[in-house]
């Protein structure tokens, strides 16, 4: 299973990146592998770009969404779908959300639906894009 960080974007920020997913991507990946001696220049780096997430409503959207559906499950605070061999578990932190896939994305959609300026970033593989483009993970940048 692969792993993506998936970041709520400021509005200003997402208005002047919004064209320029590779400017935005090396920040947080500066960030993301940035030296611990300089955390607090990190912490405020990241907070100019994204924030704390609504989790309980993020929480409250998804189960909403999904509840219904037979393959579809909540452990904890872990949302899990699963379809024949392919699983895809979701989990809002406090300042981004875990999504665990084996490469079906299920949750895109919905989260897409909750906000659309969700960035979603696998630092493993240097893939990255704007939610709403998340076809770009399966071909590339």
């Amino acid at each position: 299973m692969k792993k993506y960080f998936i970041f709520l974007i400021n509005q200003q920020i997402a208005m002047y990146y919004k064209n320029k997913p590779s400017v935005l991507y090396k920040t947080l990946d500066e960030i993301y592998h940035g030296d611990e001696s300089d955390l607090s220049f990190a912490i405020r780096k990241f907070k100019s770009i994204s924030g704390k997430l609504n989790t309980s409503g993020i929480n409250e959207y998804i189960y909403n969404s999904y509840k219904n559906f037979s393959h579809y499950s909540k452990e904890n605070e872990i949302h899990i779908i699963k379809k024949d061999e392919a699983v895809d578990k979701l989990e809002v932190k406090n300042i981004y959300i875990s999504l665990e896939t084996t490469g079906d994305f299920e949750f895109v959609d919905v989260l897409n639906e909750y906000n659309e300026r969700f960035f979603i970033v696998n630092f493993d593989d240097g893939k990255y894009c704007w939610l709403k483009d998340y076809l770009n993970l399966k071909g590339g940048n």
